[in-house]
């Protein structure tokens, strides 16, 4: 596991890392993050954004 998700909690590391490494990462399906006031959902996406732009460039025009 990589330093940066140590600080997430195991539902949090989960989310971030849904889909990642599978050939074609919609193979996983959709992701939902209903979570309560306080709870990380900021930080969680956050860490997704990140460990999915360090897997794969994002192009302009394909989001």
């Amino acid at each position: 596991m990589t330093a940066h998700l140590e600080s997430l909690n195991e539902r949090q590391r989960d989310a971030v890392t849904h889909g990642v490494g599978l050939p074609d990462s919609s193979a996983a399906g959709p992701l939902l993050i209903i979570a309560g006031a306080g709870s990380g959902k900021t930080n969680t996406l956050a860490h997704r954004v990140a460990i999915s732009s360090s897997m794969a460039p994002i192009l302009a025009g394909s989001c």
